[in-house]
């Protein structure tokens, strides 16, 4: 898999902006550009593309990745339990520990399940900075809508959190934790002709 470019990672990666989900949503883009409808980011029709592209590309060893970080997960859990949708037992273990929403195997109760999908895709509580500006500013990314990436992130989770798909086990979404600390990017331009 691509992880994404982020100085969080505790090993060595080999990175691209968004990791595995940057390049499908920009491959995402240029096919629906391209197609009979090229204005049509339904959520119905990215979960598709997305289900295909896990499926064609993806094992469960060579899971496609994601990453947010604990501060974007924290706010989702308390966005999910101030509007009530959810009792404290949803958000914590039995040890009063944060529920990992992004654990193998994890599906939220069904009658919180679209609280949960709404605030894992509100783009203010995205732990990838990269998906994050993609959906703030589609134009920059040769995109013509925000409704791709948001809808892009509702399905991975939807996907994700639903144990018996078989596209389930071949998503790995890592929780980053601690602050930014990078100081620097390196910029590697290759020989004219060579990406």
């Amino acid at each position: 898999h691509f992880s994404c470019i982020d100085g969080r990672h505790e090993d060595q990666i080999l990175a691209t902006p968004g990791g595995d989900m940057g390049i499908f949503v920009s491959a995402a883009a240029v096919h629906i550009r391209g197609s009979s409808t090229p204005t049509d980011f339904s959520y119905t029709r990215i979960k598709q593309l997305l289900y295909g592209f896990i499926m064609r590309f993806r094992t469960a060893r060579a899971r496609f990745y994601y990453h947010t970080d604990d501060h974007a997960l924290h706010k989702v859990l308390t966005e999910i339990e101030e509007a009530g949708f959810v009792t404290e037992s949803f958000s914590h273990t039995a040890a009063g520990e944060e529920v990992d929403l992004a654990a193998d195997g994890f599906s939220p109760p069904a009658d919180a399940r679209e609280a949960a999908l709404h605030a894992v895709s509100n783009l203010t509580y995205y732990g990838c900075g990269h998906m994050r500006l993609m959906g703030q500013y589609p134009g920059k990314y040769a995109m013509d809508s925000p409704d791709l990436v948001v809808n892009a992130v509702r399905a991975l989770y939807d996907l994700k959190w639903t144990p018996a798909s078989p596209a389930s086990g071949r998503i790995r979404i890592d929780v980053l934790e601690r602050d930014h600390t990078e100081q620097a990017v390196v910029f590697v331009q290759g020989p004219k002709g060579c990406p």
